[in-house]
């Protein structure tokens, strides 16, 4: 059964990627270019106030996040508080008693992936990179990764206070919802949105960016039940709540700048200048 455990993570991964691979295999229609190359399309909403576009952009996110907000305090109180304890304690005494010595220290440096200053690092140095790459609007992915950051940060602050939940025995700092799990895919997630934008929206670049994110948010979720670092049932409400904040960041740049491009039939990739 130990190994059985091992082997789960795996075959997770491998499960992600031959759903990419299956969905990748299906041909792809053409699709006509939203808008010629390097065209600017019309201003979005709160265009007729005038107000900029960085404050529009922050301001439809910020509305998002609480919603986002708001939703997980109701499932916070609808599941977690009332059913949680039933669910989580016979799969944290599971995972205590099969562990593998050798493979805790490897779960241990996967774990991290996701951890918070490696996340920091991460969205710092993908804010440079992507700036450098657009032609338009080159504040978009500065402004936006730092704003979800900070947002992110008082936003979990404040859920973590509302329920005060402590962590399994050996970690009473975990809590509702997992904070590794909902970096796994906001950071990574937006990070890839954002690419996708630099380069032109294709749905076979978006499956196999959707599948990298659904990786690295198994592997967090996986890894954090396995050293009993979360309750099963907040790595869960975690990976939920970072779907949520990424739906409202993406909500919030299809509203102001406009959706993703889709290159124009015969453009090269590398002479292509999409909005940004």
């Amino acid at each position: 059964m130990k190994y059985l455990v091992v082997i789960s993570w795996p075959a997770g991964i491998g499960l992600v990627v031959l759903v990419a691979v299956i969905l990748t295999r299906r041909p792809e229609r053409p699709a006509a270019p939203r808008w010629s190359a390097g065209r600017v399309p019309a201003a979005g909403v709160g265009s007729a106030a005038g107000l900029p576009e960085p404050v529009r952009l922050v301001g439809i996110a910020v509305v998002g996040w609480i919603a986002a907000f708001a939703i997980m305090l109701a499932l916070g109180v609808a599941w977690v508080v009332h059913d949680g304890p039933s669910i989580d304690r016979p799969i944290y005494s599971f995972a205590v008693h099969h562990r593998i010595a050798d493979w805790t220290v490897a779960v241990t440096q996967l774990t991290k992936i996701a951890d918070l200053p490696e996340s920091l690092v991460v969205a710092a140095v993908a804010a440079v990179w992507l700036a450098r790459g657009w032609d338009q609007r080159k504040w978009v992915p500065p402004v936006i990764l730092a704003t979800t950051v900070v947002a992110d940060h008082f936003l979990t602050a404040a859920i973590h206070g509302v329920f005060e939940r402590a962590g399994p025995p050996n970690s009473p700092g975990g809590g509702y919802p997992s904070g590794g799990c909902e970096r796994a895919i906001l950071y990574f997630g937006l990070i890839g949105y954002l690419r996708l934008r630099q380069v032109g929206w294709r749905r076979n670049r978006g499956i196999w960016v959707s599948a990298v994110v659904a990786a690295l948010a198994l592997n967090e979720a996986y890894t954090r039940i396995y050293l009993t670092l979360h309750w099963f049932t907040d790595a869960i409400s975690g990976l939920i709540y970072g779907a949520l904040v990424l739906a409202a960041v993406i909500l919030a740049l299809r509203v102001v700048i406009g959706p993703a491009t889709v290159p124009a039939s015969g453009d090269a990739p590398g002479g292509l200048r999409f909005p940004a």
